[in-house]
């Protein structure tokens, strides 16, 4: 198990109506955290609350972050290797 993997499903599985009360901007590093390959203008101009459900379907092991794949929109596509455990 990766543990950073497991803290970013952790993070965007927050309900609405508590990242409303606790963090704003949460829905742009939401939808940063989960990128999208097939259509990078979904991960930067999709609301995060009409992506959440089928990203959470999908499942997010080894989705790249970011916002797209131009030079100031890029994504990270390889494994965070963070401990967070301690």
């Amino acid at each position: 198990m990766n543990l950073f993997e497991d803290y970013r499903e952790k993070i965007i599985s927050y309900s609405k109506k508590y990242t409303d009360a606790w963090f704003p901007g949460y829905s742009a590093f939401a939808k940063w955290l989960v990128g999208n390959l097939d259509d990078t203008s979904i991960a930067f101009y999709i609301p995060w609350e009409a992506r959440k459900a089928v990203v959470l379907e999908k499942g997010i092991r080894g989705m790249p972050m970011g916002y797209g794949q131009s030079y100031y929109y890029s994504f990270i596509k390889e494994p965070l290797t963070l401990n967070l455990g301690n």
